[in-house]
């Protein structure tokens, strides 16, 4: 736990976030073995999330972040090819050891894995202890 919570308090510190500690609020494993995917989902009642890869085997499947601005689609012109900037899917090849961490609201899924071996991850999500909210809703952990 402690490279995840250095992690975790790391993008915190980064993104300015007051906080008085990390309150993890869940964890597991994933095991994805040939033909299983995740369908497009977010963590709520969750400040950040993340995901760390234990075993990765070659051309595993990719987790894919979304777009999250609702009214980017109205229009969507005609490409020459897609690229990271122009396109609302976000794939990302993962690595063996490699940790991602993003913010809780940020919807992903996982593509189909296509291959024999194993995918294995460990996911988590996180708030910041102290006080969460406005005035008129404060929350403290």
């Amino acid at each position: 736990m402690k490279p995840i919570v250095g992690a975790l308090t790391g993008v915190m510190d980064f993104l300015e976030i007051e906080h008085k500690g990390l309150l993890i609020t869940n964890c597991w494993a994933n095991v994805t073995r040939r033909g299983a995917s995740h369908h497009q989902h977010t963590h709520p009642n969750n400040i950040l999330s993340g995901v760390y890869y234990v075993r990765v085997p070659e051309n595993a499947a990719r987790i894919i972040f979304e777009d999250p601005r609702p009214q980017a689609h109205i229009m969507i012109p005609a490409y020459k090819r897609y690229t990271q900037q122009n396109s609302a899917l976000h794939p990302f090849d993962v690595a063996e050891g490699e940790m991602l961490v993003f913010p809780s609201w940020l919807s992903h899924s996982v593509d189909e894995h296509g291959v024999d071996d194993e995918r294995t991850s460990i996911a988590f999500n996180c708030v910041p202890k102290g006080r969460l909210g406005y005035e008129s809703g404060l929350l403290d952990i």
